[in-house]
């Protein structure tokens, strides 16, 4: 499934099924085995592509995020 049609299907879907495709995108644009300049340059991709599902992602992603990983 291209990351395009899961982006638009973040926009748009359930509030569970946004949870869901956060889970599966979540190491894709905050790897936390990667710099923050590299999780800041992800994070600049994914508003570019999609500004409204890069909003329902940043909306859902508490639910990933450790206190180590937030710092």
């Amino acid at each position: 499934m291209p990351v395009d049609h899961l982006l638009a299907r973040l926009e748009v879907d359930t509030k569970v099924v946004g949870q869901r495709l956060v889970e599966l995108l979540f190491n894709s644009y905050m790897p936390e085995d990667k710099s923050v300049q590299v999780q800041l340059s992800r994070a600049i991709h994914l508003i570019r592509a999609n500004r409204d599902a890069a909003r329902h992602f940043y909306l859902h992603v508490y639910r990933h995020l450790t206190v180590v990983s937030a710092s």
